[in-house]
């Protein structure tokens, strides 16, 4: 079982790897979470985290996953749940606040989500 405490390692690779190269440490810091927790909750595939310093600055999830059908769409169009729904935001978020939005496929490691600043 994944182990959430990962995603504050993550947070901190991202930190010292860009921390003086972005004016808004704090979003991507939380766009980061939500791609890291993403791969938690719907996979039980290991992590794969990229920090490009850019400019711009690129942050790579990937996981072992294959992208589905739905998850593209998702991507492509993010629908924001009702409010009282308990989750189903996170790629809306990603996808409000960064400047460029993308998913690559890669046959031998899966799919990689990412954004940039």
């Amino acid at each position: 079982m994944p182990d959430l405490r990962n995603v504050a390692v993550a947070r901190n690779f991202v930190i010292d790897t860009i921390e003086d190269r972005v004016p808004d440490l704090e979003l991507v810091l939380v766009l980061t979470s939500e791609l890291v927790t993403n791969v938690f909750q719907h996979t039980t595939s290991p992590v794969a985290l990229t920090v490009r310093a850019g400019p711009p600055v690129r942050i790579e999830v990937g996981d072992q996953a294959a992208a589905t059908s739905a998850f593209r769409r998702l991507l492509e169009n993010c629908d924001v749940p009702p409010p009282m729904a308990l989750a189903g935001r996170g790629l809306c978020i990603v996808q409000a606040f960064a400047s460029k939005v993308g998913l690559d496929i890669d046959p031998q490691r899966g799919k990689v989500v990412w954004f940039e600043m």
